[in-house]
């Protein structure tokens, strides 16, 4: 990876909600910079469906659920899943042959997903005591044959998942060790573990077996791109890569039959419009599945020997608001199609943010208190996000004129005040990102010189704009400022590796290494603290990725670290700003 490769991946990855995704180019923006655009949106969907070996698609909608998984299926038509109520509390759910739903909990669990069935109807799954543990990091197992739990367990391991199992008993999943590395296993008939991860593999999950003995799952190395595999009976392992994903993108194996099909999903990073597709793969080929009209990801979790494919559609990152009492609420803007992301909040309740439309298109948008829109564009622009907001209500944000992806060096500013736009950019500069701005009107960010390198900003209420730099650093962005002039940011150090840090007004650098955080792969790859807000206490938010790459927020205050996680998450979680009064936005995923 070239330096300026590095530079370019800090600015795509900090507030990593801006690049999650490239996106389509819009129509040329017409609107005024605010526009409003209807009420709260609620919760945003995600529906489960089977597909049907002849191609027909079927929505599976839990009643009162906001999202539905369905996750495996056997050949008599029965499913599992779980789902999201409308309190964020995670459940699991059996469907059979005739349509009826049964809700399943483990008993005493805050937590429930199940992952697969087999042909006996024995069921894997994985429960939580803890409520806001994603449904994907749930880190305790069980089987559960008619209404009888039996508990699985790795000896030794902090967490087990069991995510697979034949007719014959084997199960598949994964945990982790007292190290904090994740690995795949094998549990055989007579409950005998055996350890199956790829060579070279950082982070391994193993996600089905068939009657065989045949084993599927997902793996990444030190690259941190997902790759799936497929485990033989001799022990040996065959990378899957969608063709177009290779090198560029993500495959993920999550279903084999006994025919030998595999299925999953893949997406390619350099697409205009970055969503999850669903496949199927005879070994010969593959072909891509998507449910027809669906306006995001299609991801498809498992297939039967009949070629029934089973899924999840069209669920969206959504944004949440912790208040001071620690409680949560979920919102989407009206019209996101995969993401909503909130980046900033005020003392008064205020939110920005960014949201994409079914379209492709990026937009910022501006959430008042009691929840109503308005959409922020940069006239002429192809994307826009409002980032922060300060107590004033003046918002500052990037765009970009020419594409729609942020993860490309040729982002602009901007500042809205009282409806009154400016455009601003660094004399000389490819690229210039400001990210954060006080009570006072100072704004910080980073700029990108003409000769590729990332520098920090500092610009001051009158537009007088000062380089600040980490010493000896090969690229510094600063990312949010109080108004006592403390900053966050993050720099790329000379080995390659991104370090956060928090700046005091005297200049005085002090590096943010979480408990448990991972130290970076490989050069240019964001794995460990990235401090996003910070308010006049000094009260520090932020995201990590922790040594399994699982992503949480945290809240650093008087030195102590405190790991942040939002219920209702599919996946991930992670905070971006934190008000004066003790309110945190993020997005769950």
């Amino acid at each position: 990876m070239r330096r300026s490769d590095r530079l370019t991946t800090i600015v795509a990855l900090t507030l990593g909600a801006l690049t999650l995704a490239a996106w389509s180019p819009p129509s040329p923006a017409t609107a005024r910079p605010l526009e409003q655009v209807g009420p709260h949106a609620g919760d945003a969907g995600g529906h489960g469906f089977t597909r049907s070996a002849g191609g027909r698609f079927d929505t599976v909608d839990v009643p009162g659920a906001t999202v539905t998984v369905v996750a495996g299926s056997d050949d008599r038509g029965r499913v599992v899943g779980h789902y999201v109520d409308r309190r964020q509390r995670i459940h699991g759910f059996v469907r059979d042959a005739r349509g009826r739903l049964r809700s399943i909990d483990f008993p005493g669990a805050k937590s429930t997903a199940l992952w697969k069935i087999n042909a006996r109807g024995q069921i894997v799954g994985a429960y939580s005591a803890r409520r806001d543990t994603p449904a994907g990091e749930l880190e305790r197992g069980f089987v559960l044959h008619g209404r009888r739990f039996t508990r699985i367990e790795v000896p030794g391991a902090a967490e087990t998942r069991p995510t697979g199992i034949n007719e014959h008993g084997q199960i598949v999943g994964d945990y982790v060790d007292g190290g904090g590395t994740r690995h795949a296993f094998l549990r055989d008939k007579h409950g005998a573990i055996t350890t199956v991860d790829p060579p070279g593999a950082a982070v391994t999950i193993a996600a089905d077996i068939d009657d065989q003995g045949r084993i599927v799952g997902t793996y990444t190395r030190a690259d941190a791109a997902a790759h799936g595999f497929r485990r033989e009976l001799d022990g040996t392992f065959t990378t899957i890569d969608f063709p177009d994903a290779a090198g560029s993108g993500d495959t993920y194996v999550t279903g084999i039959n006994n025919r030998g099909q595999v299925a999953g999903a893949y997406r390619i990073l350099t697409a205009p419009r970055v969503v999850l597709h669903g496949f199927v793969s005879d070994g010969s080929g593959f072909t891509t599945v998507d449910v027809p009209d669906a306006i995001g990801h299609t991801y498809i979790n498992d297939i039967d020997d009949r070629g029934r494919l089973v899924g999840l559609y069209d669920h969206a990152d959504r944004g949440y608001l912790r208040d001071a009492r620690g409680r949560f609420s979920v919102f989407a803007a009206p019209g996101a199609a995969t993401f909503t992301v909130p980046t900033g909040i005020n003392k008064r309740g205020e939110i920005v943010g960014n949201y994409d439309d079914a379209a492709g298109n990026v937009h910022g948008f501006l959430r008042k208190r009691r929840g109503r829109f308005a959409r922020v564009d940069v006239p002429g622009a192809k994307a826009t996000s409002a980032i922060r907001i300060n107590d004033h209500g003046q918002i500052v944000g990037i765009y970009s004129g020419t594409t729609t992806s942020f993860a490309a060096a040729d982002a602009r500013s901007f500042l809205l005040d009282r409806g009154k736009l400016t455009r601003i950019e660094v004399p000389g500069a490819v690229d210039t990102r400001l990210l954060g701005i006080d009570n006072h009107g100072r704004a910080v960010g980073s700029y990108i010189d003409a000769g590729g390198k990332l520098h920090g900003l500092l610009r001051d209420r009158r537009g007088e704009m000062t380089t600040i730099d980490v010493p000896d650093a090969a690229g510094t962005q600063l990312i949010d400022i109080n108004d006592a002039g403390r900053m966050t940011g993050v720099y790329l150090d000379g080995d390659g590796a991104i370090r956060a840090f928090v700046r005091d007004r005297t200049g005085r650098m002090t590096s943010i290494d979480p408990p448990g955080g991972t130290a970076p792969p490989g050069p240019g790859i964001a794995t460990g603290a990235t401090p996003f807000g910070v308010d006049n206490s000094g009260t520090v938010v932020g995201s990590y990725r922790d040594s399994t790459f699982d992503i949480y927020g945290f809240v650093l205050s008087g030195g102590r670290f405190v790991e942040l996680r939002a219920p209702g998450a599919l996946v991930e979680s992670f905070a971006t700003d934190i008000d004066d009064r003790g309110g945190i936005v993020g997005m769950i995923r």
